[in-house]
């Protein structure tokens, strides 16, 4: 008996009735009404519930009355109860072992105010060891060797066919990201890398790379229509990007992984002067980190670089946004 109730309501057309009935008794016309369905699918419905003995028609006359049976329906609370009550426990137990296993933050201790500086001031003198120690890397590629580009690669850009040349657009400096977004990329072509896309999404506003003679470009092998879409999508329409059509990727190490090239123009000679990629990418996106890995760095008088280097003070050249309300650096 206990699977003919939970059979008669599977269906909610069944149990609407039933709800309809545990009123008190009603006639067919009142128990069925505004359901939808036709009246032989209504008359199927009915039978499945007299069937299971959850309704019992009684006909006085020409009128049909239904009404429940508590008994038939007891049997299913019962079981659904003792349901209940099993999994209920099971519940208990999985709680308690969660409590049991998962693991605790071992969080650090809390103390006043003048123990947490005095923390602070012992964690600074670390922090500072490290800032002085990536400004000495810094220094350390603007003394490394380059790499002359004798090949002559061709892309395609917004504007139709560009060369390596055409990519710095008239600056000496040119910063170049593989960005994976192409046939055979994961996501292609509703979307790109998700490694990549957290790069586009980090970056700073393009201007300031601009005012120190650098430009930041992406490359991938999809098609410019495809690229135009996925940037313009993603807002991210400051980033100049072109179509690889030949071997650069292969070339420079970007063509199985994502990366990031330093390139140098000297006239129209081009030299590959850095590279990054794996975690080393992860900490680009501002302005600082990207002119760090250039042959000319930030290009201000603190640094150590070698001599007749571009150098003005501090300050002077940065060049905010005027749409957000700066005034530009003279």
């Amino acid at each position: 008996m206990v699977n003919d109730p939970f059979r008669a309501l599977s269906h909610p057309i069944r149990r609407g009735i039933v709800e309809r009935l545990a009123a008190g008794p009603a006639t067919v016309g009142e128990a069925t009404a505004g359901f939808g369905v036709s009246k032989p699918a209504i008359s199927k419905h009915l039978r499945v519930l007299e069937d299971s003995g959850v309704v019992r028609r009684v006909v006085e006359g020409r009128t049909h009355r239904l009404s429940l049976e508590p008994d038939v329906l007891s049997v299913a609370a019962d079981w659904m109860d003792r349901q209940r009550a099993l999994w209920g426990r099971l519940f208990d137990v999985v709680d308690e072992y969660l409590k049991e296993e998962a693991p605790q933050m071992n969080m650090p201790p809390i103390v006043s105010p003048q123990e947490w500086e005095a923390a602070r001031q012992e964690l600074l003198v670390k922090e500072k060891e490290l800032t002085r120690a990536r400004d000495a890397l810094a220094a350390e590629r603007r003394r490394m060797p380059r790499m002359a580009v004798e090949k002559d690669y061709r892309f395609e850009g917004p504007d139709g066919p560009a060369s390596l040349h055409g990519l710095f657009d008239g600056r000496r400096q040119l910063v170049l990201y593989r960005f994976f977004f192409e046939p055979g990329a994961t996501g292609w072509p509703e979307r790109g890398c998700y490694g990549c896309s957290m790069m586009a999404d980090q970056l700073s506003n393009l201007v300031h790379l601009n005012a120190r003679d650098t430009t930041l470009a992406y490359v991938s092998r999809a098609p410019q229509a495809e690229i135009e879409r996925w940037k313009t999508g993603m807002g991210w329409e400051q980033i100049p990007w072109y179509t690889i059509t030949d071997d650069f990727d292969a070339d420079f190490g970007v063509d199985e992984w994502h990366g990031t090239n330093a390139f140098f123009r000297d006239g129209d000679r081009i030299f590959r002067t850095y590279f990054v990629n794996n975690r080393g990418d992860e900490a680009l996106g501002s302005t600082w980190s990207y002119l760090d890995l250039t042959a000319l760095g930030r290009q201000e008088e603190w640094e150590d670089s070698p001599e007749g280097y571009p150098q003005t003070p501090p300050y002077g050249w940065w060049n905010p946004n005027p749409a957000r309300g700066y005034r530009l650096a003279a």
